[in-house]
């Protein structure tokens, strides 16, 4: 919303609405949400990507600990759960392995931290800016995801480098891009939601969107430009190579 208030994108809904053959009807009401405003909108999402738990079955079953899918099976998959069975699993494990490894010290940094904040009930401003990092939740949430890093050595610290694809952690977070990565991996693995926290599961969904500004040299050729490239066909057409990535939008909802 921060590029829709300050009034720098252009309302493709007109371009899109005359644009013959193109559908804008067959869109998601849900995912143009976050692009749309007063009857505008000004992008068109081509990356809605949910966020969710990467396990290596194959170490949870040699460390004989419980797997997250049976822990979600029995409704007691959570943030709280994902300490004790971290815990398990650094037992007699060798030096440089980690059960959880996060995106934390990168550019997803919000990305990984507020699935924390979000599921102890805090969050990190309100929508007319007020910040609520000192909130309860938020608080509770991030005093966790310190523990896991520094008390329980749950999560890598900052500066240490971790490969979950080469066995060096039980768990990742993940997308849906990161199942590409997986085809071809010598382990069994399964995909859990995000762990429940106190405020219940809050699944978190990455967004990335084709906009347009307005001071674009060419502003009606770059948004027919987005009419061709999000048109039936060329949805179908990335949609085969480009699951998730780029700079995007993180945003909760509530199931």
């Amino acid at each position: 919303m921060t590029f829709i208030n300050a009034g720098v994108l252009s309302d493709l809904l007109p371009t899109l609405e005359a644009t013959e053959g193109y559908d804008f009807a067959d869109f998601s009401h849900s995912a143009l949400e976050l692009w749309s405003a007063d009857g505008a909108v000004y992008g068109v999402p081509f990356s809605t990507s949910p966020g969710f738990i990467i396990f290596n079955r194959d170490i949870f079953t040699a460390a004989g600990v419980t797997a997250p899918d049976e822990l979600l099976s029995q409704g007691e998959w959570t943030w709280e759960s994902v300490a004790e069975i971290g815990a398990e699993l650094t037992q007699d494990a060798p030096a440089g392995f980690y059960p959880l490894q996060q995106n934390l010290y990168v550019g997803e940094f919000w990305g990984a931290v507020m699935p924390y904040i979000w599921a102890y009930g805090g969050d990190a401003w309100t929508s007319d800016g007020e910040c609520l990092l000192d909130s309860e939740g938020s608080v509770a949430g991030l005093q966790l995801l310190h523990d896991l890093i520094f008390e329980s050595h749950v999560i890598p610290p900052p500066g240490e480098q971790v490969d979950f694809l080469s066995g060096q952690a039980a768990m990742t977070g993940g997308n849906l891009g990161q199942t590409l990565q997986l085809r071809d991996v010598g382990f069994e693995w399964g995909v859990v939601p995000l762990p429940a926290g106190p405020a219940g599961f809050l699944p978190v969904i990455g967004q990335a969107a084709i906009a347009a500004f307005n001071q674009s040299r060419h502003p009606e050729e770059a948004k027919d430009f987005i009419a061709f490239m999000t048109n039936a066909a060329g949805v179908a057409t990335m949609s085969q190579f480009f699951p998730r990535r780029a700079s995007r939008c993180w945003i909760r909802k509530r199931l």
